[in-house]
């Protein structure tokens, strides 16, 4: 199960950074959960277009510095 969840994850990463973003807060949180990203991915619907995906892209820089 997890597996398919995954796969739609990976090819909305090619475009969309936030699934990506999404992932790795949970992860950094020790949450891998479905639920998790998707109420995650929920907080994200504030932004559209390319502010949402310079909003992700943003996020996951600083996440990545802070969790390591």
């Amino acid at each position: 199960m997890r597996l398919l969840f995954a796969i739609p994850l990976l090819l909305l990463a090619a475009c969309d950074p936030c699934p990506n973003y999404c992932q790795t807060e949970c992860e950094c949180a020790d949450d891998g959960s479905e639920a998790c990203v998707a109420t995650c991915l929920e907080t994200l619907d504030i932004y559209s277009g390319e502010s949402r995906t310079d909003e992700c892209e943003e996020r996951l820089v600083d996440l990545e510095e802070q969790c390591r």
